[in-house]
């Protein structure tokens, strides 16, 4: 499959806040977006507060200093604009799309959401309520469960990632908690912002500048990167979580995995795609679920931040199968680390990845994505328009090695969430157990 890529003509600059920007013209369709990325997310939550990242982000749209958050919603809405927001693991992103004709007039609201806020105490109340309630649904939720067993297990209560929200960390946050962590971090300095649409080029480039450059405000604090886990550091741990109302057991079970910066990571990404992300015609779902019919549904994720990662399998099935098919995806994955991928799956696993990429560049939302992204992890925009040529440069050998140097079946974390008196006894030839309530805290 071809794919050719070329980013629209774009200028890149920054401001004396330290605020970097991107102003890219597009005039595919009549729409205006603008979105900040901020080099803070909830890796920097501090003990006992997780979730104030979270809930800041959400927070800030709710109103400006102008505005109750009812007025700025109706300014929005009759404007036929709308935000959003996500708080990651190492960044949140703030953003507004638009009609382009209204973009002198919002644009001057959102440099204000973002400088200003209101942080009125009956939003602050409601939110919190509602993250609250979320939560509380989540943590009912065996696969939920699972994976923050194996993050706990993986990461320990030291390392972000160990770190979890819970219904008294988020009870214990105050609006003057919000208020400092938003005075802390929410600073121009070290964000990126790109505003793309239908736009004169030099008038956008105007017009961006003369309106960010009345956000000022110093950067107090220095946002949390979690450190890099070897993927050799252990031998292999279980737990169980007994979770006595249900039939059906949750399974995580993976090991710690290189960032996004790995130099590997693309040869990773192609070795998973053949292992477990492919879908069905993965190695794992052939086995498990297609030629056995022990599962509905088997798949493996590489999960990345900049220096910090995890490979994860996660998989269900009936609380009496818990042992065959643990044992199954255990057993394909020393295989596979054995003998690597052939010729053949890898020619289709990078068909798929570069296939893949086009979707991921459709629309101007998908593309200030993909800007977020890269500049993010330092990288600059011919990473996206040499694609092809970069995946098709990765032979067999390249990721043969990358699974013999990162994926190791002798360190695995297994987890399982299921009826304790149905699941204990298969899981004891897997390992020493250490046994976990559902309700329990982490």
């Amino acid at each position: 499959m071809k794919f050719s890529y070329v980013f629209p003509a774009m200028d890149e600059f920054s401001l004396s806040g330290g605020l970097r920007v991107i102003c890219m013209p597009d005039h595919e369709q009549s729409a205006f977006m603008v979105a900040l990325q901020l080099p803070v997310g909830r890796f920097s939550d501090p003990p006992g507060r997780e979730g104030i990242c979270e809930l800041t982000a959400g927070l800030i749209s709710k109103g400006t200093e102008s505005f109750t958050a009812d007025e700025f919603a109706e300014r929005l809405e009759s404007a036929g604009a709308t935000l959003f927001s996500d708080a990651g693991e190492e960044n949140c992103v703030l953003g507004m799309r638009m009609l382009a004709s209204s973009a002198r007039s919002l644009v001057p609201l959102f440099i204000e959401m973002i400088s200003r806020p209101r942080f009125a105490k009956e939003e602050f109340v409601r939110l919190q309520r509602e993250m609250i309630t979320g939560l509380r649904a989540e943590t009912v939720d065996p696969s939920f469960l699972a994976t923050r067993h194996f993050y706990a297990e993986l990461a320990g209560g030291g390392h972000p990632a160990g770190k979890f929200q819970t219904v008294r960390s988020l009870k214990n946050i105050t609006l003057a908690d919000v208020k400092e962590f938003f005075g802390n971090f929410f600073s121009p300095e070290g964000a990126l912002c790109v505003a793309a649409g239908d736009y004169d080029r030099v008038k956008l480039k105007e017009f961006i500048a003369e309106q960010f450059s009345l956000w000022k405000h110093p950067l107090r604090k220095k946002a949390v990167i979690a450190y890099r886990i070897p993927h050799d550091r252990q031998a292999v741990a279980v737990r169980l979580v007994n979770k006595p109302d249900i039939t059906q057991a949750s399974l995580a079970i993976g090991h710690a995995s290189p960032g996004e910066k790995c130099p590997e990571k693309n040869a990773l990404l192609l070795a998973n795609h053949i292992f477990g992300g492919g879908n069905f015609s993965s190695r794992l779902m052939t086995r498990i679920r297609t030629a056995e019919g022990r599962t509905y549904g088997v798949s493996s994720q590489l999960l990345a931040e900049t220096d910090f990662g995890a490979f994860l399998i996660s998989t269900s099935t009936q609380n009496s199968r818990l042992g065959e098919v643990l044992a199954g995806v255990i057993e394909e994955y020393r295989r596979f680390c054995a003998q690597g991928v052939t010729a053949g799956e890898l020619e289709k696993a990078k068909q798929y990845a570069i296939g893949n990429m086009a979707f991921q560049l459709e629309g101007i939302g998908n593309v200030v994505d993909k800007l977020l992204w890269l500049r993010f992890y330092g990288r600059q925009n011919s990473y996206i328009e040499r694609f092809e040529e970069m995946i098709a440069s990765i032979d067999s050998t390249a990721v043969n090695n990358a699974i013999r140097t990162y994926l190791s079946p002798e360190n695995l974390i297994i987890v399982a969430v299921g009826k304790k008196a149905e699941i204990l006894s298969q899981l004891n030839p897997f390992g020493d157990i250490k046994n976990y309530h559902f309700r329990d805290k982490l």
